[in-house]
């Protein structure tokens, strides 16, 4: 009996690994900012081609959390967080080609199939520079930065402008535009719980080099400006509700007093309310 129940606490935690290996809930920004960039261009949201895109940036973000996981094996350990990788790389390098080559597949049955070759192929590329030596520049706080805002934000929204060819007025794009820098500027917290193992690791991030107060007043500000641009537009392409305006006055209220008092942004409870209520934004512009 004793032996039968270890089994499945072995099985379970393989089967945690295996799910988190691939960091499905860091797909939820780049799908939600790519299913508004067809919102705004009036295309369907569920239609076979959006949901083959949803799934070949499922992959590509995929390979990007595995080798993410394989160069950051050390500094998990030092930040207490649980790293996934329990096997020989040889294997999590070959998952990696294999949801490469399955985006392919997905690609070639997919109309237009340049763009979507195009922001494949740049995704991986970004992944491989990114985690991997001898460039790894997630160790450069800077490229780190702009490697994560390209991918995680603007990457998404041009996916999702050009994956059918649509025309897009000046006024749409400064909508989209706006939308994924208020994303952006959630994304150097994720920075701030992980100073100390960082520091040990020489690894430089935006919070250790400039400090948590000078990063929260920087974000803060891009929200609050951003919130500005946003609440005061009245877009033509797309019906806001209130809801919308409701959950962005609340994550700019939240970054102004965690601005202020910067024990929050160490607090977890804190932080997963600050992304729920991003993602809510993020979701009723869908709605």
């Amino acid at each position: 009996m004793n032996q039968e129940l270890t089994n499945f606490k072995i099985i379970i935690k393989q089967t945690q690994n295996t799910i988190r290996i691939f960091r499905l809930y860091n797909t939820r920004g780049p799908i939600l900012l790519f299913l508004l960039s067809l919102k705004v261009t009036r295309q369907p949201l569920l239609s076979s081609t959006s949901i083959g895109c949803i799934a070949i940036i499922i992959c590509i973000y995929g390979i990007a959390s595995i080798l993410n996981y394989i160069s950051d094996q050390d500094l998990d350990s030092s930040n207490n967080r649980p790293n996934p990788i329990i096997y020989p790389k040889k294997i999590y390098y070959t998952v990696c080609l294999i949801l490469f080559f399955v985006s392919l597949i997905i690609i070639a049955a997919l109309p237009n199939w340049k763009p979507n070759i195009l922001f494949a192929t740049t995704a991986v590329i970004l992944a491989i520079v990114y985690s991997l030596k001898p460039l790894q520049l997630s160790r450069n706080a800077y490229m780190k930065f702009l490697i994560m805002a390209v991918a995680y934000a603007y990457l998404p929204v041009l996916f999702g402008i050009n994956f059918i060819d649509v025309k897009i007025s000046w006024e749409q794009i400064q909508f989209l535009l706006i939308t994924a820098t208020i994303y952006t500027a959630y994304l150097p917290y994720s920075d701030i719980k992980d100073i100390s193992g960082d520091l040990k690791h020489k690894k430089k991030t935006l919070a250790n080099i400039f400090g948590v107060k000078r990063v929260s007043i920087v974000c803060t500000i891009i929200v609050c400006l951003s919130a500005i641009l946003f609440l005061t537009q009245t877009p033509h392409f797309l019906t806001t509700s209130p809801v919308s305006s409701f959950f962005l006055t609340i994550v700019t209220i939240m970054y102004i007093y965690s601005s202020w008092n910067n024990r929050l942004l160490h607090n977890r409870n804190f932080n997963i309310a600050l992304g729920t209520i991003l993602y809510l934004f993020l979701f009723s512009l869908l709605v």
